[in-house]
């Protein structure tokens, strides 16, 4: 049966964000590795993967995602305001998709969170703010900080919204 997989602001090669940003990991190299390696686990011919932003600061990290292209059956991009500048040429090279903003499933999926004026038929799947959450049940924020550093499945994220739609009824 196949998955779909969502994360965000994985921030490959990041300089010093073990230092200033994510201090839960020892060093640089032990971020990306963990990161990394959480996405590996979710790999397989019939899952997708959906990397909602700011997923490789520099050149030398492009290969994950090239990895990931031929690691899952899909991967899809909604390019975030931190990308490398010649990360989407390198995608759609690698045949894997680039987006801005998307909507699918009843979601937006984006980098950033949607206006709430904008946020209409759908709820906002989105990352960039880290570990900080809008406060509002129709948002769900997938950066690696809110989410354990672990990609989480869409149907996960399915229940969420279904469950904090009951408790507000």
């Amino acid at each position: 049966m196949s998955k779909v997989f969502l994360i965000s602001d994985t921030h490959f090669g990041h300089n010093g964000i073990s230092d200033k940003f994510r201090r839960e990991f020892s060093s640089d190299e032990e971020h990306n590795e963990t990161i990394h390696d959480n996405i590996m686990n979710c790999c397989g011919k019939n899952n997708t993967l959906w990397i909602l932003g700011d997923v490789c600061f520099k050149q030398d990290q492009f290969w994950r995602v090239e990895t990931y292209a031929s690691s899952f059956e899909s991967v899809n991009i909604c390019l975030g305001n931190h990308e490398h500048r010649s990360f989407a040429e390198f995608c759609c090279m690698k045949g894997v998709k680039v987006h801005g903003v998307v909507k699918k499933w009843g979601f937006w999926l984006s980098h950033a969170p949607i206006h709430p004026q904008e946020l209409y038929r759908g709820k906002n799947i989105h990352g960039h703010v880290h570990d900080n959450t809008v406060p509002d049940p129709n948002y769900f924020n997938v950066s690696c900080e809110n989410i354990g550093y672990k990609p989480i499945l869409l149907q996960q994220l399915k229940e969420i919204f279904h469950d904090r739609r009951t408790v507000n009824q």
